[in-house]
């Protein structure tokens, strides 16, 4: 909910697109949006993408946030399972 909010508030995007996946260890949800994108060494991370961070770690879950100016977000949770 955080990713898809921060994309709607912030990215000026014109699509969002939302994939999940699932074998037999390992379920994986990705966004990517095509909006306005980020330095992620210069900017200051704000409460969402920190929130995020913070509740993938909670359920011992990987996450990563890629993004470039011009070039989108994308964030991927990917979570084993048992």
């Amino acid at each position: 909910m955080e990713a898809i909010n921060n994309a709607v508030k912030y990215s000026n995007a014109s699509a969002l697109n939302i994939k999940f996946k699932s074998d037999a260890t390992l379920f994986s949800v990705s966004i990517l949006d095509d909006g306005i994108g980020f330095d992620m060494e210069s900017t200051r991370l704000g409460n969402g993408l920190i929130n995020i961070r913070k509740r993938a770690e909670d359920i011992k879950s990987d996450v990563s946030i890629v993004s470039y100016p011009g070039g989108g977000c994308t964030i991927l949770l990917s979570l084993r399972v048992m």
